[in-house]
């Protein structure tokens, strides 16, 4: 009897050093449990902030993009308003040329007309003359 109560106990103190290094590695589960939730957390957060950026860098080149086009339309207003202004004074500026240059013609057949008669006359006074 003796020698099973010393058996008995020997399996009791085993038991409960098998049951504290059952608690311990429970411990250490529930710990690596808790860390890993802390991960996953902080990885899902870390996921959202990423996902937030990607959206504003995403909104901010659609914004850039769209700022881009409406520079170049406007550009391309202006230089449209730009040419036909140039265009409108070069034909302006062609139409005074031309209308001083038949001005000047008219001018030069006007005074080549008197020289014409002038001479004509001359000519004219001479004959009677001779």
């Amino acid at each position: 009897v003796g020698k099973l109560e010393k058996e008995l106990s020997i399996v009791r103190e085993e038991l409960e050093l098998k049951i504290q290094e059952c608690e311990q590695v429970h411990e250490v589960m529930f710990d690596l449990k808790k860390a890993h939730s802390a991960e996953i957390d902080g990885a899902a957060v870390e996921k959202e902030r990423l996902k937030e950026q990607l959206k504003a860098a995403k909104d901010f080149s659609s914004s850039r993009q769209q700022e881009t086009e409406r520079r170049f339309r406007q550009l391309e207003r202006d230089l449209k308003r730009e040419t036909e202004e140039r265009l409108k004074a070069a034909e302006n500026s062609a139409k005074r040329d031309a209308e001083s240059a038949m001005k000047t013609a008219k001018a030069r057949e006007s005074e080549l007309s008197r020289q014409v008669a002038h001479w004509q006359d001359v000519a004219l006074k001479e004959a009677v003359v001779a």
